[in-house]
């Protein structure tokens, strides 16, 4: 069987130049495909991205009707006057036990996520320690709050019969109140210092 003829010079030039064609081709594909990308990404990172307006909160004075917070909840922190940051944890724990309806998942979920800002970190976050916050302190609070209070929907209307230690300052790192409760004896409630929240009281156990 006779060879196959070689090509010649001229073809094998200009199959060359096509290669060489094709190569120049693809990089400047490449070139371009990346220029893009660069383009999208900067184009992204100077995008502004809408955030939402912060609602105040709204809170009843001691004496008022407690209405539901039109904002983020916020927690009681730490002032000056330790007595005084007790009675505000105290009272928001009240005020979610009022507006709480048990049988409303989704108001008891909302309630609950709340309640547990007042809660000390040791004592939530494992799904054990939320179950049994849940059950043994949360539910027994929404349906007795109002056994703790002079006026049935007054948050900040509850007495304190005691305190242990008996003397609460700024060196208190934790204290018992014992609250004046409807045909019982005074139930106490445990508050500790909580250094994850800047040292402010949290709710370590209770009693209610």
């Amino acid at each position: 069987m006779p060879d196959a003829p070689s090509p010649s010079s001229a073809e094998a030039a200009a199959v060359g130049s096509l290669v060489a064609a094709l190569r120049s081709l693809e990089a400047r594909v490449a070139a371009l495909e990346a220029a893009a990308g660069v383009a999208r990404a900067s184009a992204a990172v100077a995008a502004p991205v809408p955030t939402a307006a912060a609602e105040p909160l709204t809170v009843a004075a001691a004496g008022e009707a407690p209405t539901q917070a039109a904002g983020p909840y916020a927690p009681p922190g730490r002032s000056a006057d330790p007595m005084a940051d007790v009675r505000a944890v105290l009272r928001a724990m009240f005020d979610l036990a009022l507006h709480t309806t048990i049988t409303d998942s989704a108001n008891l979920e909302q309630s609950f996520e709340q309640f547990k800002e007042l809660v000390h970190s040791e004592r939530k976050g494992s799904p054990l320690l939320n179950q049994e916050l849940l059950r043994y302190k949360f539910f027994p609070l929404c349906e007795r709050a109002r056994s703790y209070l002079a006026r049935a929907d007054d948050p900040a209307s509850f007495e304190i019969d005691k305190t242990t230690p008996d003397r609460v300052d700024g060196n208190t790192f934790a204290v018992r109140v014992f609250l004046k409760a409807d045909r019982r004896m005074p139930p106490p409630i445990a508050l500790k210092r909580d250094e994850r929240v800047g040292g402010a009281f949290r709710i370590e156990n209770s009693s209610l």
